[in-house]
């Protein structure tokens, strides 16, 4: 969880809103708030500093014997006499629209996830009824395939011999079912 400091306090709420909807699973959340009333800014300006810079300023001038005018606004953007200072608000009605958000993301997230379960569900579905399928094409053409193997080795037998010598039929029927049985898996 990022958030600004001000909305700190709000952490273990924005957990537990979340927890409600969603149990498995990791979940970030980036809080990022802005616009006016956020922080109250003061200017503070350490008076001693400034005299201190006018006073030697007036000795520089009576010393150098410069005229030139002082400016007091360059005094001021001095890091060192003038600081602007900021203080986070803590807004109770900010607080419960960022909680209101919230609640609607973990909403709208859970039902993102439960529509994507459905759609995986639904092909996981189509994906087993077409393996099924196929499966039961495998288990109806096996029988055939040992057939034919059985036809193929007799006639490439025959063809090898030319037909002079017969083929041993006890032999031949060895090899087909051997073949059958390593062809079952």
């Amino acid at each position: 969880m990022r958030m600004p400091r001000q909305f700190l306090f709000l952490e273990d709420k924005l957990k537990k809103q979340v927890s409600r909807y969603i149990q498995r699973g990791k979940v970030d959340i980036f809080l990022t708030v802005e616009g006016e009333g956020l922080v109250q800014r003061t200017l503070q300006v350490d008076w001693t500093l400034l005299e201190e810079f006018y006073q030697r300023h007036a000795e520089a001038q009576k010393r150098l014997q410069v005229t030139q005018p002082l400016s007091l606004d360059r005094l001021l953007l001095h890091p060192d006499v003038a600081t602007i200072l900021e203080k986070e608000i803590q807004s109770e009605n900010l607080a419960t629209d960022i909680l209101a958000t919230t609640e609607k993301a973990a909403i709208e997230l859970l039902q993102m996830r439960q529509k994507e379960g459905s759609a995986l569900a639904l092909d996981f579905k189509q994906r087993l009824s077409k393996v099924r399928s196929l499966a039961l094409d495998i288990s109806q053409q096996a029988p055939k395939v040992v057939e034919a193997y059985h036809n193929r080795l007799v006639k490439r037998v025959v063809e090898f011999l030319d037909g002079k010598i017969e083929i041993e039929e006890g032999r031949l029927l060895t090899e087909v079912a051997i073949f059958a049985d390593k062809s079952e898996y």
